[in-house]
């Protein structure tokens, strides 16, 4: 099967895609053809980096691992992303025509998860944020085959609990790209940005005014620019791990390997797919105590 699996880390993801790498493996290994890596060497800003002050790893460890998972696995291949240069610019051109965005308003990455996209030797993209854990890969092909079936541009990953696809809003962190129709038929895109007001407030304290890359797919799916299908839960659920300090303050190996195996406590469920460390019987530096799991 020809697709790629793509995601971007920075400097302060190195745990997270550490514990989560070897998952993505297991999980989706026979159907990917490519996985590819994009390090993000642009300091972290805003919110993302008020939240994760101090955590940054050096790029040398970093770097040294993503170079163990490629001599481990021939598809493995990771690229750095600069904010500045022609790869950059020709990619930005691709997706936004003139407009230079490298992070959102808030901090989140732009250019990084659209060069993972674009750098892909595939024409199909299953890009995952670095913090998304899996049930199954069923998914995957349920997505594809949609994709062949109705020529949509966009796939989003199952989420785990109850939730309705006409009140949650759409997230990028585990969609199928149809990159080549993309390319061929519907880039750039609107580079969407907060209204005046809140631009100006931006701009005084110098930051960027770029709303977040989710929300600029959805604005282009409510014009009907963009065409987006859900995947069926029955083919696996995805968990969102969240904040980086939760990979020094618990066992999320041991989650992510309960996880993987579907033994994933009600209390979780019924809370979504946003990790809950208690639903698992978790506190901070202890080992797993003992959870109800279906």
């Amino acid at each position: 099967m020809n697709i790629t699996l793509a995601t971007n880390v920075s400097l302060i993801d190195a745990a997270c895609i550490i514990s989560v790498f070897p998952h993505w493996l297991n999980v989706f290994g026979t159907l990917i053809s490519e996985f590819l890596v994009v390090l993000d060497l642009t300091p972290v800003e805003g919110r993302i980096a008020e939240q994760n002050r101090g955590r940054a790893s050096s790029q040398e460890k970093l770097k040294q691992s993503l170079e163990d998972f490629a001599k481990k696995d021939s598809r493995v291949r990771w690229v750095e992303v600069l904010s500045q240069g022609a790869a950059s610019e020709a990619v930005l051109k691709k997706w936004f025509g003139d407009k230079k965005l490298v992070r959102c308003q808030t901090g989140t990455p732009i250019l990084p998860m659209v060069y993972s996209i674009s750098e892909s030797r595939s024409d199909r993209v299953l890009r995952l944020d670095c913090d998304m854990v899996f049930t199954a890969s069923d998914w995957v092909k349920s997505g594809l085959q949609k994709m062949a079936e109705t020529k949509v541009d966009l796939v989003s990953a199952p989420r785990m609990g109850v939730w309705s696809e006409s009140t949650e809003t759409l997230s990028s962190r585990a969609l199928i790209f149809n990159k080549k129709q993309l390319e061929d038929e519907k880039l750039p895109i609107k580079a969407w940005e907060l209204d005046p007001l809140r631009k100006m407030h931006r701009w005084f304290q110098r930051r960027s005014s770029w709303l977040p890359f989710e929300q600029m797919l959805q604005k282009e799916i409510e014009l009907k620019k963009l065409a987006i299908l859900s995947s069926d839960s029955r083919g696996g659920v995805s968990m969102h791990l969240g904040p980086r300090q939760i990979f020094d303050e618990y066992d999320i190996d041991w989650v992510i390997a309960k996880f993987e195996k579907g033994e994933i406590p009600q209390s979780q469920i019924d809370r979504g797919w946003d990790f809950i460390p208690e639903a698992w019987g978790l506190t901070k530096k202890s080992l797993p105590l003992k959870s109800e799991c279906i």
